[in-house]
């Protein structure tokens, strides 16, 4: 969805926003037309209120195989995950992909005890990603961090009350 001034929206919308197939087809599908775009200026990629997204390690490893971690990781313009409700497993660490994320407060992120493989597949990528200390946080088997505890340990990207997470994308402090 093109918002007009350079700013295409790419929302994720699928039952209950679980990575399947069909979803992650759907996000590549979307990057390669915005990518295409002369106009396109900077992605927006959000959820719905199901959440942004989740999957557990088959889900992972579909789309790592399908390379949307590739389509995401090498844009060629800022994609910020404007994830204004839980991004959990696979949803977490397509969020992390991203150049920017705004979190809202009351949110879940991260992995629950069950992801210890696709953790152990991804420490690398945490620890490129993220500071020592958050991927530590994240992988620890406390599970799930709400948004609030994360900016309370000194995480630094925004993190919000819920309603603010669409106007904390901060479009206009970037020349949008």
């Amino acid at each position: 969805l093109d918002q007009g001034d350079g700013v295409v929206s790419i929302r994720i919308a699928a039952q209950e926003n679980v990575l399947s197939s069909a979803l992650v087809d759907a996000l590549l599908r979307a990057f390669a037309a915005v990518r295409a775009s002369a106009s396109a200026r900077v992605v927006v990629l959000s959820g719905t209120d199901a959440g942004f997204a989740c999957g557990g390690p088959e889900a992972y490893n579909l789309a790592l195989s399908a390379g949307l971690h590739r389509a995401i990781a090498t844009f060629p313009m800022p994609v910020i995950a404007a994830m204004s409700r839980d991004a959990t497993g696979a949803g977490w660490w397509l969020g992390g992909l991203c150049d920017l994320m705004v979190c809202s407060e009351d949110a879940q992120y991260g992995y629950a005890g069950s992801d210890r493989a696709q953790l152990s597949a991804q420490d690398g990528w945490l620890r490129e990603r993220f500071t020592e200390s958050q991927a530590r946080q994240l992988s620890s088997p406390t599970g799930y961090w709400r948004g609030a505890q994360l900016k309370a340990s000194g995480w630094t990207c925004a993190i919000v009350p819920r309603e603010q997470v669409p106007g904390a994308v901060g479009l206009n402090s970037m020349g949008f």
